[in-house]
């Protein structure tokens, strides 16, 4: 039977705890560079750059706000602690975390690149908010928080709910809720669709005119985040059984569709979100975006909050289905029942 809940087994791995006390440190220039723009000292900063002005301080605080937050999703990946508190907060803070950062991870090094083929020089800021350091500084410490935040995330996921990367989900064919299922994650695949498909013909396509801040690296950013997003889309497909899919997909272990369906809701919420929420405050710069980009952060936002709540939903069903199998009928309500009220029911494999 059962030897525990949760969290009262050997601990985290070495991997994971390298992981989370890594992005923790990786946190810590970006975070010091903000401490220092709000005390006054706009280190990295060039004289007459708009970012040293007081309009930038709300920025600098939601941003700064949004590093400790990392910090302490950090220690929540890393402690025995953090398999014992609900779901929900580690869930939620983990998707949008990984949606704004993991795009950086291509776009940094790729950029680099870039800008050594091209210039001759990996960081080229002449005119921009920052300094070629401060640059380096600030994407640089995102491309590490993304990678290990993603590592992290993915090692203690593994560990907390390992039956969603072990059981393939068995929809039941032609019931209402499975059709309502792929109905929604089809409309949600379709506006992430739109949004990599603008985004794609944008960066390849889009005249110099089109955006005030157009350059061949912004136009790389972009695509990037294009490919990145559009993994939403065979990602909640395969999660829903859908029949647009090949059968060979359909038949993947549940956590390869579920780690798609991540990656791809997360970048469409976290900047469709963040884009338009600046949009919203009037944030400094926003005014630069041009009309279409304004729509496509408002679809991109609005299809990954959808695919996102389905992803929740179908999770729990797999939870629910694989905890039918492994225990008895009396036994397996009881922890459906504790899932629900902690999120946090005994591992399968401890029975």
């Amino acid at each position: 039977m059962c030897k525990g809940a949760v969290g009262n087994g050997p601990g985290p791995g070495f991997a994971r705890k390298a992981c989370g006390y890594g992005l923790i440190l990786a946190v810590v220039p970006y975070a010091a560079m903000k401490v220092m723009w709000l005390s006054g000292y706009p280190i990295g900063v060039p004289e007459g750059s708009p970012a040293a002005g007081s309009e930038f301080a709300a920025a600098n605080v939601i941003t700064l706000g949004m590093d400790i937050v990392a910090v302490v999703l950090a220690l929540a990946l890393t402690q025995n602690w953090g398999m014992r508190i609900p779901a929900a907060p580690v869930l939620a803070t983990g998707w949008v975390g990984t949606g704004l950062l993991v795009p950086t991870v291509l776009q940094v090094p790729a950029g680099l690149v870039h800008g050594l083929l091209t210039s001759g020089q990996a960081v080229d800021m002449e005119g921009g908010l920052v300094t070629d350091t401060a640059y380096a500084v600030v994407y640089g410490s995102f491309a590490l928080q993304g990678a290990l935040l993603s590592a992290a995330f993915l090692l203690y996921s593994r560990e907390r709910w390992a039956d969603v990367f072990v059981f393939v989900p068995s929809t039941a064919e032609g019931s209402t809720r499975a059709h309502a299922q792929r109905a929604i994650a089809a409309a949600a695949a379709a506006g992430a669709l739109c949004v990599g498909t603008v985004s794609i013909t944008g960066a390849l396509l889009a005249p110099p005119g089109w955006n005030d801040v157009w350059t061949p690296e912004s136009r790389l950013t972009l695509g990037l985040y294009s490919a990145v997003v559009l993994t939403a889309v065979p990602g909640v497909l395969i999660m829903v059984g859908s029949p647009l899919v090949p059968e060979r997909l359909r038949r993947r272990p549940f956590g390869v569709g579920a780690t798609l369906t991540w990656i791809g809701s997360g970048a469409l919420f976290g900047w469709g979100g963040f884009r338009t929420l600046a949009q919203v405050m009037r944030a400094p710069m926003s005014d630069l975006a041009a009309p279409v980009e304004r729509v496509t952060d408002l679809v991109a936002m609005l299809s990954g909050l959808a695919i996102g709540v389905l992803g929740v939903l179908l999770l729990a069903e797999v939870r629910d289905r694989a905890v039918d199998r492994e225990w008895p009928p009396a036994a397996a309500a009881h922890i459906r029942q504790r899932f629900r009220a902690q999120s946090a029911p005994p591992s399968l494999e401890s029975r």
